[in-house]
C-alpha cells in the first residue's frame, strides 16, 4: 500500500547522443563505414512517480548541480508531500552536495544495489 502522504517513484538519466563512442560490425570483407560527424548530445533526466506527479528535464550536463536542479524540480512538482526517489548510483546521484540538498529539502534516497548470483 503507498502512503498518501508520500510521493514514490524512480529517477534516472540518459544522454543519447548522435555519434558512437565505438564502431563494431562483424563482416566477411573490410566494409566501408559512414561515421555521422554531427555531435549533438541531450542529457535527460526524468522522473517516473508511482502515486504523484512525474518530471522530465533537459540538462547541460549530468553534474551534482543539474541532479540538484532536477531534485528542486520534483520537490515543486509534488508540492505538500513527502517525496521517496529509487536511485542507481550514478556518481552525481551519490555526490555530498547532492545528499546534503535532499537531506535538506526532505526527499529520501534508496539507491539501488547490484546482487550477483
Amino acid at each position: 500500500m503507498i502512503n498518501e502522504d508520500c510521493v514514490i517513484g524512480f529517477l534516472d538519466e540518459s544522454s543519447p547522443q548522435t555519434t558512437a563512442n565505438t564502431v563494431r560490425l562483424w563482416s566477411f570483407d573490410k566494409p566501408v563505414m559512414f561515421k555521422n560527424t554531427t555531435r549533438l548530445k541531450a542529457n535527460s533526466f526524468g522522473f517516473y512517480a508511482l502515486n504523484g506527479n512525474s518530471v522530465i528535464d533537459f540538462k547541460e550536463h549530468s553534474t551534482k548541480e543539474d541532479a540538484c536542479s532536477f531534485l528542486s524540480t520534483i520537490k515543486n512538482s509534488n508540492r505538500g508531500y513527502r517525496i521517496v526517489i529509487i536511485l542507481d548510483n550514478f556518481r552525481s546521484h551519490r555526490a555530498k552536495d547532492t545528499v546534503d540538498f535532499a537531506l535538506a529539502n526532505g526527499i529520501g534516497r534508496c539507491y539501488l544495489n547490484i546482487v550477483i548470483l
